[in-house]
């Protein structure tokens, strides 16, 4: 029977021809593949949806370049409209007698969003249905947690139908999230030996392997290790290299992350094989363009690397920050410079060994930003 029948309290979309027929990036196994499908579909039609009819700058956070290495481990795709946070949780199932969250959605802090919505994927009619939604807090109240597969069950009756209040509640500026506990710190030691283990394809479910609190959510909460634990998976390791990248040029995985090689003559700098040549990545940072660039100097055969940021519209405003951090997200010694007054550019010069990882940050946070090691 018509789904659109059965279920008439279901908003009900059109699934957009392009969403069929994109490529996926690469999968470790077919299950995750399957899933980065089902997400797909989901996301697309939900996008369009509220694009058309409620904010037009809604998003996928953080970016949709940035997908795969959420659906290699898990399900669920986060949109943000605005200040606010929802998040598409795809299902094939046609009862509604429950709704399975992953835990990550919901207890790590910068995922966790302010409502969760079960859609229905009907492949064969090329429509996906959203059941309704729940809010962050609300979920906390009502689901159970199953310790088994790591979600929050909830029964298909607390899930609210009414989507169109989701809007009500974000005009009227309604606080709805709970705040998770912060992460524990973890070690750049113990990230790197869990890549190495859960980065064999043979390992089917990763987040099941390690526990939670202590290993896997400080893991994939970290952008940066998240995606080298993707890559580990797919088989296309190493793909960070900073040098590589100036000698070379950029990844295409890096490529797809916004960042770009830009070469020009070395003139009086240096006669070194990477002299004149510049890592650059393009970025919105409280509404306007901004760009990072990297780049060597060089003194007494030692590489000294400037991070340096530039507003393209004009100068920086006081108070904007650039800060460096190490691999397991640790402060230095002058690893951050604040604009006090309107400046041209902000800069950093650090000097590093081979093989050290460094993770930028900017504040006020860039759009779409998702923390990524460099490897120097």
């Amino acid at each position: 029977m018509d789904p659109v029948v059965l279920c008439p309290q279901t908003l009900w979309l059109e699934i957009p021809t392009a969403a069929l027929d994109l490529e996926l990036r690469a999968f470790s196994h077919a299950g995750a593949r399957w899933n980065a499908y089902l997400n797909r579909l989901a996301q697309m039609a939900v996008l369009a949806w509220i694009q058309e009819d409620f904010e037009p700058g809604a998003r996928v956070w953080p970016s949709v370049d940035a997908l795969a290495n959420f659906h290699e481990f898990l399900n669920g795709t986060a949109i943000t409209c605005g200040p606010m946070r929802l998040v598409c949780i795809p299902t094939e199932q046609v009862d509604r007698e429950e709704v399975r969250i992953p835990r990550e959605w919901v207890d790590i802090p910068e995922w966790a969003a302010d409502y969760y919505l079960p859609v229905e994927v009907d492949c064969e009619r090329e429509l996906v249905g959203v059941w309704g939604y729940i809010s962050h807090a609300r979920l906390l109240k009502c689901a159970q947690r199953d310790a088994a597969d790591r979600t929050y069950c909830l029964a298909g009756c607390d899930i609210h139908p009414e989507l169109y209040t989701i809007w009500t509640a974000q005009q009227l500026k309604v606080p709805l999230q709970s705040r998770p506990a912060p992460l524990r710190s973890l070690s750049l030691t113990h990230a790197r030996s869990l890549i190495e283990r859960l980065g064999r394809a043979e390992v089917t479910f990763p987040r099941l392997e390690v526990p939670f609190e202590e290993c896997w959510a400080p893991l994939v909460g970290h952008g940066g290790w998240r995606q080298q634990l993707y890559e580990q998976r797919v088989g296309l390791p190493g793909q960070w290299s900073i040098g590589e990248w100036l000698r070379r040029g950029v990844s295409e995985l890096g490529h797809s992350q916004g960042w770009q090689l830009r070469t020009a003559q070395a003139g009086g700098r240096s006669s070194h094989q990477m002299a004149g040549r510049t890592l650059v990545r393009q970025m919105v940072v409280a509404g306007q363009p901004y760009e990072l660039r990297i780049y060597p100097l060089y003194e007494e055969q030692e590489y000294i690397w400037r991070f340096e940021l530039r507003n393209l519209a004009g100068r920086i405003p006081g108070g904007l920050k650039l800060r460096l951090l190490t691999e397991d997200l640790q402060p230095f010694t002058n690893n951050e410079d604040v604009a006090q007054t309107a400046v041209d550019e902000l800069y950093i010069d650090v000097r590093l060994e081979p093989g050290d990882g460094l993770v930028w940050e900017v504040e006020p946070q860039p759009l779409d930003y998702d923390r990524e090691v460099l490897i120097f």
